[in-house]
C-alpha cells in the first residue's frame, strides 16, 4: 500500500514541497488520508453492484487494513472502526433505495393500456379465446365437456380482453361493452344453443375497437399473437 501512495505524485502536489515541520506533517497526513481511501476501495467496487440493482448487499466484511507504521495495534483497531463505520453506511445507504421500488416495465405511466399491454393480453387472453372458438366451431355443436372446461376459460378470456380495451384511467363506456357482450356470449353457451352463442360471440368481436390507445383491439384467428392486418 506504501508503494502505491508513493506513486501518486499528485499526493506530493496537493500539499506543495514547503520545507518544515509544517510541510512535514501535511505530507504524513495526506499520505494517511489516500491510504485510507486505497484501503476502502475493495468495499466500495463490492457494493456498487448492489446499488445499481437495488437488490440488497451481500453482508458487508472489511478488508484488513494496511500494516500499521506505528508500533502497537492501536493504528490497525483505528483503521478497523473507520472501515467497519464507512460500510455500514454504505450498506445502509443501499437497502434504503428498496423503499423506491421501480415502475414495472410494461406499465403504462398514466394507467391507460399501452402497446406493451395489449401484446401480453394476446399472449395470455385471446389464445384461450381463439382456441375455445376453434374447438366450438369444429364440433358445430355445444358439447357437455366444451361447456365445462373451455367455456369458462374462454369467457374469462373475453372478459379480461375487454377490460384492456378502455380509453381511460377509470373504466369507461367502451370496456363495459365489451365486458357486457362477454357476459352475453356466457349466457348463451349456457343454454346450449349453438347459434346464438356463436351470434353472441359475433356480437363480442364486433364490439373491440379497431384502434386505441395500445393499438387494434381486433382479433386475427390466423395469428392470435398479432392484430389483423389493415
Amino acid at each position: 500500500m506504501a508503494a502505491a501512495v508513493a506513486a501518486a505524485p499528485w499526493a506530493e502536489a496537493l500539499v506543495g514541497r514547503s520545507g518544515g515541520v509544517a510541510g512535514d506533517v501535511g505530507r504524513r497526513r495526506l499520505r494517511a488520508a489516500v491510504a485510507w481511501l486505497l484501503a476502502m476501495a475493495p468495499a466500495v467496487f463490492c457494493l456498487a453492484p448492489a446499488l445499481h440493482s437495488g437488490a440488497p448487499p451481500a453482508a458487508f466484511s472489511p478488508a484488513p487494513p494496511p500494516p500499521s507504521s506505528r508500533s502497537g495495534a492501536t493504528g490497525s483497531e483505528g483503521m478497523q472502526r473507520r472501515s467497519a463505520t464507512v460500510g455500514a453506511l454504505l450498506a445502509g445507504f443501499a437497502l434504503g433505495s428498496e423503499a423506491v421500488a421501480p415502475l414495472p416495465a410494461s406499465a403504462n405511466i398514466d394507467g391507460i393500456p399501452d402497446l406493451s399491454n395489449l401484446r401480453t393480453g394476446r399472449e395470455r387472453y385471446v389464445t384461450k379465446i381463439v382456441a375455445g372458438y376453434n374447438e366450438l366451431k369444429t364440433a358445430g355443436t355445444i358439447e357437455d365437456e366444451w361447456l365445462k372446461k373451455k367455456m369458462p376459460k374462454m369467457s374469462k378470456a373475453m372478459d379480461l380482453w375487454g377490460a384492456l380495451m378502455r380509453q381511460d384511467l377509470a373504466p369507461d363506456k367502451i370496456m363495459r361493452h365489451c365486458q357486457k357482450n362477454a357476459v352475453a356470449f356466457e349466457k348463451a353457451a349456457k343454454t346450449k344453443d349453438y347459434d346464438a352463442t356463436m351470434k353472441a360471440f359475433d356480437a363480442y368481436l364486433e364490439g373491440l375497437p379497431a384502434m386505441g390507445r395500445g393499438g387494434s383491439g381486433k382479433i386475427d384467428f390466423s395469428n392470435p399473437l398479432m392484430p389483423p392486418p389493415n
